[in-house]
């Protein structure tokens, strides 16, 4: 009986000292995990302050702030009216607009009536411009008010027609860096289709090792063939976009060495060395406009000073006689 008593206490001092631990592991992990859930709470907190940060920085940025101001507020603006002039613009417009953009590279980014809608919009903000500050330094004759006025005029003028001459730069730019890259091409299609490649294939491979406009255009051409054009087509095409009498004579010629069955690789080694030709023209051309380009600085600004100080000396001179004599 004593036995029996005395294992009695010490089976509960057992029970009692694993319940014991239990409620301290089962506290441990329940400490754990509550710091685990704040950890991650905090986490997502930090996380979603730093995207506020970020998002906050990306507005302070001027390029950022910039881009948003052109496509918030300016594009949808010259966009309205550019729709509204669209109905009193003849359709011919649109097409040529269409065809520059397309020459410039700017068709991915901007339709025929956003283009017109921003030259409206130039226009108004230069006569805006102009009519704040006659409105701000009041005229005080009728001739000063209409001169406001002219200059106001002229200033539209001027808005209006200044992103027509920026894209024909952009124009001229493209074509000339193709022009000037086109005999090269030539040449590596012609090395091309003299080992023994297809046209298709030439082209291909010309196109993924040009670089600038022209491999531009050329890796375009070969998405219009994949998708199941022929070359003709894309190659007239490519002439379409780029606007240069060249590079339409290239196609022409191409189109009639097939059709003939003539060999293509000495029709390109051929173009190739009249674009060349043509090249060297056009250099000897310009440099023989030079002198009569530099004719109008010098008269305007060289011998105006050269008469200056030739004939100043004797102006002094006779200015001094004239004074002593009459004295």
């Amino acid at each position: 009986m004593l036995s029996t008593y005395s294992a009695g206490p010490s089976y509960l001092t057992e029970l009692l000292v694993a319940l014991g631990f239990l409620v301290v592991a089962a506290v441990f992990v329940a400490i754990f995990i509550a710091s685990g859930r704040a950890q991650t709470l905090l986490s997502r907190r930090f996380q979603h302050m730093d995207q506020l940060i970020d998002e906050q920085i990306e507005r302070m940025d001027p390029e950022t702030s910039h881009e948003d101001f052109v496509s918030r507020v300016l594009r949808p603006l010259g966009m309205a009216l550019g729709m509204a002039a669209q109905s009193r613009t003849p359709e011919e417009v649109f097409r040529q607009v269409q065809q520059q953009l397309i020459t410039s590279g700017y068709a991915a980014t901007m339709t025929p009536v956003e283009f017109i809608g921003l030259r409206l919009l130039m226009g108004f903000l230069f006569l805006g411009v102009w009519l704040f500050h006659a409105v701000m330094v009041p005229p005080h004759t009728i001739a000063w008010t209409l001169l406001d006025i002219v200059i106001a005029g002229l200033g539209f003028l001027a808005g209006y027609l200044l992103p027509r001459f920026a894209l024909q730069a952009q124009m001229r730019r493209r074509q000339q860096q193709v022009l000037d890259a086109l005999p090269f091409a030539l040449d590596l299609l012609a090395i091309a289709t003299d080992a023994g490649l297809s046209l298709d294939s030439a082209l291909e491979r010309v196109a993924n090792n040009l670089t600038g406009t022209l491999g531009v255009e050329l890796k375009y051409m070969m998405k219009e063939i994949r998708a199941g054009r022929s070359h003709r087509e894309g190659l007239k095409n490519l002439a379409e976009r780029i606007g240069l009498q060249d590079l339409r004579l290239f196609v022409t010629a191409v189109v009639q060495a097939e059709q003939v069955g003539s060999g293509i690789a000495e029709t390109l080694k051929n173009q190739a060395e009249i674009m060349r030709m043509q090249q060297s023209y056009r250099a000897q051309e310009k440099a023989l406009k030079i002198p009569v380009k530099m004719l109008f600085p010098m008269v305007i600004f060289i011998f105006p000073a050269i008469m200056i100080i030739t004939v100043s000396p004797g102006v002094l001179r006779m200015i001094a006689l004239f004074s002593h004599s009459h004295l």
